[in-house]
């Protein structure tokens, strides 16, 4: 996917993007300009989200399929975090 096509695929992914509020001049489209606080859902990632939290539990409760689903995941984040680290950390070294 090109870089055009990939954000335009994002803005058509923001949540409420076509929302209409109405104000006191009339029915008016939402312009949402507070991106540096909170910004906005985007379709796909709040998917992902909902699909990783069917199976969601506290990391210290391993005695349950859900625990132990949960801490799996978080180990697998760990080492990609400092996988994608040591790999920026080269990058930086080497100029």
């Amino acid at each position: 996917m090109e870089t055009e096509e990939f954000w335009d695929f994002v803005r058509e992914s923001i949540v409420g993007k076509d929302i209409e509020i109405t104000t006191p001049f009339g029915s008016r489209h939402l312009i949402y300009a507070d991106y540096t606080a909170s910004g906005r859902g985007i379709d796909f990632i709040e998917n992902y989200l909902k699909y990783i939290l069917e199976l969601y539990a506290n990391t210290h409760t391993e005695d349950d399929t859900t625990g132990s689903i949960t801490t799996a995941r978080l180990h697998i984040a760990e080492k990609t975090i400092k996988r994608l680290n040591l790999i920026k950390n080269n990058q930086e070294a080497s100029g």
